[in-house]
């Protein structure tokens, strides 16, 4: 059986708000949650698992302390050693 949920918002997160929503609809009703969120403190906090897209490819999955030293996604979204994020490399 497939339980969905909607709230939308549309002038700010409500899963940054509420972050606990997330585990309470988890852990009620038993479903796996896909989250889309830019906050990355809320994602790392209360996810078990994390996916990270970078220009719409999967560059990284895993628990959030794995995601966290992958390679990929720091040289992504931190930059790289050189000075650029590779999204800067790509805007050419």
């Amino acid at each position: 059986r497939v339980r969905t949920a909607h709230a939308g918002c549309r002038d700010g997160p409500v899963v940054a708000a509420h972050p606990r929503v997330v585990a309470v609809v988890n852990e009620e009703w038993g479903t796996t949650i896909i989250l889309i969120e830019h906050d990355m403190g809320v994602v790392m906090d209360i996810s078990d698992r994390v996916a990270v897209l970078d220009m719409g490819q999967k560059i990284a999955e895993g628990t959030p302390q794995e995601v966290r030293a992958n390679a990929a996604v720091i040289k992504a979204y931190l930059g790289d050693p050189k000075g650029s994020t590779a999204k800067e490399a790509r805007r050419g």
